[in-house]
C-alpha cells in the first residue's frame, strides 16, 4: 500500500503519507479504508505528505473511478485535502496530477512544506453547523 495514514479523532484531522509508486488502486483502497475504519468524514481535514512519492501510474480511463470515490468522500462531508511536498520530484508529480485534482470533488490545496500546510489548516474556519448543527467554531 503506497498510502498510509494516522487519524487524530480530537482534531478530526488525518495525516496521510504516499510512498513509492501511487496507483489508482492505491487511491481507491485508501478511500475504502476510511469508510471501513469508520473515520468521521464530516469536516475532515486531510494532510497528504507527497515527499516520498516516486511515481504516479494512473490511466486516463481511471479518472472516472477516482472521481466517483472522491464524490463519496465529499457527500460524507470531507472538506479538504491539503497536499504538501518540498522535494523537486514530488513537485513534478503534483504538476502531472493537476488534471486528476481537477476531476475530483474534494477540494485540494497544495503547499510546499508541512508547516505551510499546517498554517493553512489552522486558518480554515468551519462553523459547528458544518459538523453537528450548532454554533461557530475555529478549526
Amino acid at each position: 500500500m503506497a498510502i498510509s495514514y494516522r487519524y487524530d479523532t480530537d482534531k478530526n484531522m488525518m495525516w496521510s503519507s504516499v510512498t513509492g509508486t501511487l496507483t489508482t488502486e492505491d487511491i481507491i483502497a485508501h478511500i475504502d479504508r476510511l469508510f471501513e475504519n469508520n473515520i468521521r468524514l464530516q469536516g475532515l481535514i486531510e494532510m497528504i505528505d507527497m515527499n516520498r512519492v516516486g511515481d504516479v501510474i494512473i490511466r486516463h480511463s481511471d479518472l472516472f473511478a477516482i472521481r466517483e470515490k472522491t464524490a463519496q468522500l465529499a457527500q460524507s462531508g470531507h472538506k479538504i485535502s491539503i497536499v504538501f511536498c518540498s522535494v523537486p520530484r514530488g513537485k513534478e508529480i503534483l504538476q502531472v496530477m493537476g488534471p486528476i485534482f481537477n476531476q475530483i470533488t474534494v477540494t485540494v490545496h497544495i503547499c510546499d512544506t508541512p508547516e505551510e500546510a499546517l498554517a493553512y489548516a489552522d486558518a480554515l474556519v468551519y462553523t459547528r453547523s458544518d459538523i453537528d448543527g450548532s454554533e461557530k467554531k475555529g478549526a
